[in-house]
């Protein structure tokens, strides 16, 4: 159940035949077994103006030439060259209602400045769900639909990207 004072679930409870069917949905590895997983650490440009990476832990991309930054990743680095929004949350088919109005926040600003003709880039740990996320839903605030989004990522920056099942239905469908 949700706490709303804590902003978290308490405990999900999965019972039945089905419990272990839902478990491989969700829990695989987005990654494909020995894959070249270089394109991690690449900044591809997803949209005009709208780019989508990793970020590696141990140095910061080029991201000067960038007028905002939308990290989705509590462990990157901090940006310091330019306008950053920080919106963490986890790679997890369970987010909270605080969490999805950050999320929310964090696309209305990528999209706005897309608009405005600014460079954005959003990352993540990987550069696959987290991102893949906020700039699916930023695709469909520029008027995409749910399908378009998905694969003009996929296309754009790496088949492999928003395999979490729930990510991926939220950028179909909606958030």
């Amino acid at each position: 159940c949700y706490d709303p004072e804590q902003d978290r679930y308490e405990a999900v409870l999965l019972t039945g035949p089905a419990r272990h069917t839902w478990l491989r949905e969700i829990r695989p590895s987005s990654l494909i077994p020995n894959e070249d997983l270089s394109n991690i650490n690449r900044q591809d440009e997803i949209f005009p103006g709208l780019w989508m990476s990793g970020t590696p832990d141990k140095w910061l991309p080029d991201v000067e030439r960038f007028d905002l930054v939308v990290t989705a990743w509590k462990n990157a680095p901090v940006v310091d060259s330019t306008m950053e929004f920080r919106v963490h949350f986890p790679d997890s088919p369970v987010l909270t209602p605080k969490t999805k109005d950050r999320i929310r926040e964090a696309v209305q600003a990528t999209a706005n400045a897309v608009i405005d003709g600014r460079q954005v880039l959003v990352r993540c740990q990987a550069g696959m769900n987290r991102s893949g996320l906020i700039v699916g839903l930023t695709l469909r605030e520029l008027g995409l639909e749910g399908y378009e989004a998905v694969n003009l990522i996929r296309t754009q920056r790496w088949h492999q990207c928003l395999r979490n099942p729930v990510f991926e239905h939220y950028v179909q469908k909606g958030m």
